[in-house]
């Protein structure tokens, strides 16, 4: 019993079997792989550059925002259950889903994606040292312009 899934990382010339993988017993479902991934990509966490320290970082994502001792495995994709009858495999590249092995017939739908990554933040971003950008901190193509415009001509009177 479970919900289990394997995330491997795709490597280019490197055989299938050998790709570095995160093995989740619980909460393998899309609705909860796609927020972790997309939190990992929020944190910077690179992947296809060195595919053991993104698996690494995953898990560690992943194993904070779950908790429990007995969730999660680390290995290379022929170490771990791939064809798990439950959610099978999600075949990863630069946090993207790019390809499913052993797919259930309908995906599980249980969790709102940006609750999720609400809940994941919550156990990581502190660890990760994350902090959001806040909206005044970031500024559109336009307002840069604006602001470059202005600049122009303040050095044009000076």
């Amino acid at each position: 019993m479970g919900n289990r899934a394997v995330i491997t990382i795709k490597e280019d010339n490197t055989p299938q079997e050998d790709w570095k993988s995160l093995y989740l017993h619980w909460n393998g479902g899309r609705d909860t792989v796609e927020p972790l991934l997309h939190v990992a990509k929020l944190y910077g966490v690179r992947c296809q550059n060195d595919p053991s320290y993104a698996i690494a970082r995953l898990s560690q994502i992943t194993g904070n925002a779950l908790g429990g001792t007995l969730s999660l495995g680390v290995g290379t994709y022929k170490q771990l259950d791939t064809d798990n009858l439950d959610n099978g495999v999600y075949v990863v590249e630069n946090w993207e889903i790019v390809d499913r092995e052993f797919e259930p017939p309908c995906e599980q739908q249980e969790y709102d994606f940006n609750e999720m990554v609400a809940e994941i933040r919550s156990k990581n971003d502190q660890v990760f040292g994350y902090e959001e950008k806040q909206d005044e901190d970031i500024l559109s193509e336009s307002d840069f312009s604006q602001l470059e415009e202005q600049k122009y001509h303040v050095e044009e009177k000076e």
